[in-house]
């Protein structure tokens, strides 16, 4: 029994390591396939990418002959049969040598015009150019720039055709529009506005063609109206207001292009005189009196006697003779559009008038009529600018409007309901 064991197992062992070189045998000859398998793709990629590669190139080259045989074609200027041919002046001429000719004619006319008619037009060593000129778009540089009616529209510096850097804009009568400092055709920087006949307008600074910074303001007589800051072609901000003489009359804020007329509440008597410069009237009673500043359209009232005025009185109202009034950067000019904007109507229907009012109107109405015309008035004077008022019209009624916001009441008067207001008052709550 023991000769059987030892007999069969090399037998055993033998056999073992044969299925074992088998299994090795498979393992390679799965990796073998996988090879060739991958060899095989990568060779239809880059078969494939060749063969593309070669289109692209054949694609060139018949584009190219395409081409060459199509500029062949249109060169090819030799009459070829009796139909080519036309005659000039006696002359057979090949029709194609004709038109190319003609084409050669052409471009040396527009290179001429490009190129030396500019120069002709010289003068002073400054090149002088027609408004739609081509040369002119790619032209920097001092110039001259010709309207189309022919006058010298604009003279100074240009970039690229654009009107930039210093330079004067004239009508066709030869008076100046603008001097200054322009950018991509636009008036921006310092300069100058001018009326027409050389009368300055305005001098300052200027963003897009509109006054906008520091500046000055003239009239047409040539006598200065405002002194200050702008924005967008306004007054707007902190400056001086002049009269018709050249006068100082206000100093003080502005929006809009008017007087910020709410900043006057609760200023008190020295400041105004401070402030407002202009001609005035004092009308007074027992209780209270109001001072007419007719240069800025506008009455303030405050409590006490015209003796106030030598104290410190505070402004209680003002009175804005107008039809039309600036809040927060908006203008309102009907009562519709006021009810929107206050959320607070305090009252709204007819009523006697006081004699701040009555003053109001009576002044309002020297320029223009208000309400029912001029009120019926019992006055004194005191002075030539002070004026005792002993009674006022009671039979006289306004339709009026009571609007208020957080700070201040607003009184809309009216000649009737549902119309547009005459004039306001402010006051302080």
């Amino acid at each position: 029994m023991k000769f059987d064991v030892l007999l069969f197992e090399p037998i055993h062992r033998e056999n073992r390591v044969r299925k074992g070189g088998r299994k090795v045998g498979k393992i390679k000859t799965i990796f073998d396939r996988i090879d060739y398998k991958y060899n095989r793709i990568k060779m239809r990629y880059y078969m494939g990418k060749q063969r593309r590669k070669d289109q692209q190139e054949s694609d060139k080259i018949e584009a190219v002959a395409k081409i060459k045989k199509i500029c062949a074609k249109i060169l090819d200027v030799k009459p070829k049969k009796e139909e080519d041919y036309c005659c000039v002046l006696g002359f057979r001429i090949g029709r194609k040598r004709i038109m190319w000719i003609l084409l050669a004619a052409a471009l040396i006319s527009i290179g001429c015009i490009l190129v030396v008619v500019p120069e002709f037009g010289k003068a002073d060593g400054v090149r002088t150019y027609r408004y739609n000129a081509l040369p002119l778009k790619f032209t920097s540089g001092q110039v001259r720039i010709l309207a189309k009616s022919g006058y010298v529209a604009y003279e100074g510096e240009v970039s690229k055709g654009a009107v930039s850097g210093k330079g004067s804009l004239y009508r066709s009568d030869g008076s100046l529009v603008y001097e200054g400092e322009f950018q991509n055709n636009k008036y921006q920087g310092k300069g100058k506005c001018y009326y027409q006949g050389n009368q300055l307008q305005y001098e300052g600074q200027f963003v897009n063609n509109r006054f906008q910074g520091q500046g000055i303001l003239y009239r047409k007589d040539g006598t200065k109206e405002y002194e200050g800051a702008f924005s967008f072609g306004q007054k707007q901000g902190e400056g001086k207001l002049y009269g018709a003489g050249g006068k100082l009359i206000y100093t003080g804020n502005f929006v809009k292009d008017r007087i910020n007329y709410q900043e006057l509440l609760g200023k008190s008597v020295t400041e105004m005189a401070q402030m407002y410069t202009g001609s005035r009237v004092v009308y007074e009673n027992d209780s209270e009196y109001c001072v007419a500043m007719a240069d800025i359209d506008s009455i303030y009232i405050s409590p006490g006697t015209v003796n106030t005025l030598e104290q410190e009185g505070t402004v209680r109202g003002v009175y804005v003779l107008s039809s039309s009034i600036v809040l927060e950067g908006r203008e309102y000019k009907t009562i519709g559009e006021l009810k929107k904007k206050f959320k607070l109507i305090s009252y709204e229907g007819n009523t006697s008038l006081t004699m701040a009012d009555a003053v109001a109107v009576n002044v309002a109405s020297q320029k223009k009529e208000v309400l029912s015309g001029a009120v019926t008035m019992d006055t004194t004077a005191v002075f030539e600018d002070v004026i005792t008022v002993n009674s006022v019209d009671n039979a006289y009624q306004a339709y009026v409007y009571q609007l208020e916001d957080e700070n201040t009441i607003y009184t809309f008067f009216c000649r009737e309901k549902g119309t547009g207001f005459d004039f306001y008052l402010m006051e302080q709550k």
